[in-house]
């Protein structure tokens, strides 16, 4: 899986109609939800960024402290 995936849009990302608009909104969530908990390329991302924003956090207060 190319990285790039998660982090940026594609081109044109903006042009394609919203599948969330409208009544159809509840129904999109619920077939995402479905499919997402079985979806390792997501859960490998979502569980970097867990890590990303918890050496944040740890950054954050390490240089706070010094003041």
């Amino acid at each position: 899986m190319a990285h790039n995936e998660i982090r940026h849009r594609q081109p044109g990302y903006e042009d394609a109609p919203n599948p969330r608009h409208g009544r159809q909104a509840a129904e999109v969530d619920a077939h995402d939800e479905i499919y997402d908990e079985d979806d390792p390329d997501l859960l490998a991302a979502l569980q970097l960024s867990l890590q990303e924003k918890k050496k944040e956090a740890r950054r954050a207060r390490r240089t706070s402290r010094r003041k």
